[in-house]
């Protein structure tokens, strides 16, 4: 490796540097933000009614059954008219 080629890397190293250091300084308050949150759920008590939410995956394998049936039916419909 010559100068050039270690200056170049020590650049490289010192951009990503800067930018990993740039990055955690925006989600440092992110980060408090999420254990304050964390922190106040833990006092939460437990137990009750729990409300889930619709499994994303479960809705998305029923589109799918339910449009390759509508694309089926639409399919042999006009096989049948032709």
């Amino acid at each position: 490796m010559d100068h050039n080629e270690a200056l170049q890397m020590m650049h490289r190293c010192l951009r990503e540097i800067e930018s990993l250091r740039a990055q955690i300084d925006r989600l440092t308050p992110k980060a408090e933000a999420y254990e304050n949150l964390q922190a106040i759920i833990r006092l939460m008590p437990r137990g009750g009614s729990v409300v889930a939410s619709e499994d994303l995956v479960w809705a998305l394998r029923k589109r799918i059954e339910s449009m390759g049936a509508e694309r089926a039916a639409t399919h042999d419909t006009v096989e049948s008219t032709e």
